[in-house]
């Protein structure tokens, strides 16, 4: 309630900032996978990523974020 009082009952605008906080977690979470595969790997897993597939991932997320951001100047402002 305190954020749709923030943001004048603007639930658009509460749409994009909660769309710019998960693709920043899912920009950070693809970091941290490698970040993993060259500090820690001889770590075992169970399931393994390629560097491809993590590079892939890292850069669509990033393209859906830049393209959030320049995409709804008013949100981000």
């Amino acid at each position: 309630m305190s954020q749709l009082w923030l943001f004048d009952c603007d639930v658009a605008a509460l749409g994009g900032v909660y769309t710019f906080a998960f693709l920043s977690v899912m920009t950070i979470f693809a970091v941290g996978n490698l970040l993993l595969k060259i500090n820690r790997p001889s770590l075992r897993r169970i399931r393994t990523v390629s560097w491809g597939q993590n590079l892939v991932a890292l850069a669509g997320v990033a393209l859906a974020l830049l393209g959030n951001i320049f995409g709804k100047p008013e949100v981000s402002e």
